[in-house]
């Protein structure tokens, strides 16, 4: 999932997601108006005068998985896609929700196969710019977990795998100066309490149990949740 977000007067406008279409504008945190519980993720509304422009690649349960899904029709998936898309969009802040590097399932007889692809999908993580994944591995195949605060575009974007406080790991970010706060959590119904109990995350990523992922955004209070595709589908 490859989305272009504005930061305008408090404002966080979705621009568009790859892969999706029918335009639409996402506000978020800040809005003066109500909304819709879900709306189209996939929006493209012009740039306002003043405001900044980031891309956010997001990721979950790619499981280790480097080729398409092989359907018969519109094959989806595949590392060498998902890292093209993140070339081509230039600057880009990648967020992964977990279950990055391998299987749900170890085979012992493709274990060998398994490492190998665990090691390459690390190695694109890292040469690609990962800024944060919830998947835990010990090296060398770890990648970064910590809290975060990153430059996109101008915006600096804090970004948090939630913990036992988030609102704690929030407000950490906001005093090193983030102005979005992009939050990494569990399946869809633990997010969607997390997102109602803690102010402040702009941007919430569930990071598992994603399936074929939900080309819709749903409002959470006053933060956006959005759900990738496993295997890097969407």
């Amino acid at each position: 999932m490859l989305a272009r977000w504005v930061l305008h007067r408090g404002w966080l406008l979705g621009l568009g997601l790859a892969a999706c279409a029918a335009p639409r504008e996402v506000p978020a945190r800040g809005t003066p108006a109500p909304l819709p519980a879900r709306q189209e993720a996939s929006s493209f509304a012009p740039t306002p005068p003043g405001a900044r422009a980031f891309s956010l690649a997001i990721t979950a349960e790619m499981l280790g998985t480097v080729e398409p899904c092989g359907c018969t029709s519109d094959p989806l998936g595949d590392l060498a896609r998902t890292a093209r898309l993140l070339e081509d969009a230039g600057e880009v802040l990648w967020v992964d929700g977990g279950a990055m590097l391998w299987p749900k399932e170890l085979e012992p007889k493709k274990r060998f196969q398994q490492a190998l692809r665990a090691r390459l999908l690390a190695d694109v993580a890292r040469q690609r710019g990962l800024a944060i994944t919830r998947e835990s591995s010990p090296a060398p195949l770890s990648l970064p977990s910590a809290d975060r605060v990153a430059v996109a575009g101008g915006v600096k974007v804090g970004v948090l795998v939630a913990g036992a406080d988030p609102a704690a790991q929030v407000r950490a970010l906001r005093q090193q100066g983030a102005e979005v706060v992009v939050a990494v959590l569990g399946e869809r119904r633990a997010a969607r309490r997390t997102l109602g109990r803690t102010p402040g995350i702009d941007l919430g990523v569930v990071g598992a149990g994603v399936g074929e992922g939900d080309p819709l955004a749903e409002r959470v209070g006053d933060a956006i949740l959005v759900q990738p595709a496993d295997q890097g589908r969407r």
